[in-house]
């Protein structure tokens, strides 16, 4: 059964205001990498425990080039923007947007990735991010990425056999990197986030 989340009840800072939220929308406009925007939910400790699958709906309508944008991540900790929780290697599992493709990240001291092919501007990609603990030792995350709603047409699988076993408490429906290095600009929208 899937849970439908709406964005108005998680928690929001936009030092630049960047972010406008809407029930079950997100939209962010010329987000810069060394800005702190962050929406996320406490969903109490070790709630995203064992197997899970979360699904949303992104559209990036602008990149110069060198943009991020975080769509979504699980941490243990709020304290700092999502880029300087992975630079100084807080634990995470996150879904980036680089330089025109998606990145899925699991930092446990050390930093491992798996990156998609080059992806399109302005066009609707549905994602499918799930954790399943009984492929490898800890688990494997993957994220499956559609162009249609149905999630039928399946264009790239990111997958990372998961180094550590981790129960997160914090979901992040997006965030900014935070690094201070700014002149780069992301913006799109980041819809339907529900769980299975």
């Amino acid at each position: 059964m899937s849970t439908l989340q709406a964005y108005t009840g998680y928690n929001e800072t936009d030092t630049a205001s960047r972010l406008t939220v809407a029930a079950n929308l997100l939209t962010i406009a010329s987000l810069d990498t060394d800005e702190d925007m962050r929406l996320y939910k406490d969903f109490t400790a070790s709630y995203f425990s064992g197997d899970f699958e979360h699904t949303l709906k992104i559209n990036v309508t602008l990149g110069t080039g060198t943009e991020s944008c975080y769509l979504w991540a699980l941490t243990n900790s709020v304290a700092n923007p999502l880029g300087t929780l992975r630079t100084a290697a807080n634990d995470m599992l996150a879904l980036q947007w680089l330089n025109g493709a998606l990145v899925l990240v699991e930092v446990e001291t050390s930093e491992y990735t798996d990156t998609s092919s080059a992806l399109s501007l302005s066009t609707d990609y549905y994602l499918r991010i799930v954790r399943d603990e009984a492929v490898g030792t800890y688990g494997t995350l993957y994220c499956y990425i559609y162009t249609d709603r149905e999630y039928c047409n399946l264009v790239d699988t990111l997958s990372l056999t998961l180094h550590v076993k981790n129960d997160w408490q914090y979901l992040w429906a997006c965030g900014g990197v935070g690094n201070g290095a700014g002149d780069t600009a992301f913006s799109g929208t980041i819809a339907n986030l529900a769980f299975d």
